[in-house]
């Protein structure tokens, strides 16, 4: 799918999106949540949609151990709507900024966050793979990320294991500073 399919597609689903997988979402957070628990700094949320990870953190209370977190997604609208429904959440507008932009060329500097997540988006790219380097390239300590099973086609890379799955999804971990059991190393904190 290319750029603009792609954006076109969330465009157009945006309004019905959390209705429609809020909960599988919620799944994949809860199958990941040992990394995404003790993430702390600066974190990026690339292909974020409706902020619905942000939500998802506020509402167990791990969103205060993170200083900054920045939003990407290529939908507008979904930038817009999750905005809308962070509004009166000022533990996470405190330290929110979205960005409207490409997984695939990440508009930010090497090393410029502490940790990075992404949830099925990197199947959406024409070069899955792609995502991962740019991931790779802006998370200074590591990440977690899913790949739709059935699409997945990544190589194998030592930068990455896959630490757990859902129905529908692989998890994997971005080593850095994180281990295969998705632990920060030791020192690391």
């Amino acid at each position: 799918m290319n750029v603009k399919d792609v954006m076109k597609k969330y465009d157009i689903t945006a309004n019905g999106y959390d209705e429609l997988y809020q909960e599988e979402q919620g799944i994949k957070y809860l199958s990941a949540w040992k990394i995404i628990s003790n993430m702390k700094g600066k974190v990026i949320d690339i292909g974020c949609g409706t902020l619905l990870l942000e939500r998802f953190m506020s509402a167990y209370g791990t969103i205060e151990r993170i200083d900054y977190i920045v939003g990407l997604d290529i939908s507008e609208r979904m930038l817009l709507i999750g905005l809308a429904k962070v509004s009166s959440d000022e533990r996470i507008n405190s330290k929110l900024d979205i960005v409207r932009g490409d997984a695939s060329m990440l508009p930010f500097r090497s090393s410029s966050f502490d940790f990075a997540v992404s949830f099925t988006v990197f199947t959406l790219l024409p070069i899955e793979a792609i995502g991962i380097i740019e991931m790779d390239r802006v998370a200074r300590r590591g990440g977690v990320f899913t790949m739709l099973k059935k699409f997945c086609r990544l190589p194998l890379d030592r930068k990455y294991e896959t630490i757990g799955e859902t129905d529908k999804d692989l998890i994997f971990v971005l080593k850095k500073e994180i281990n295969s059991k998705g632990e920060l190393g030791e020192g690391s904190d």
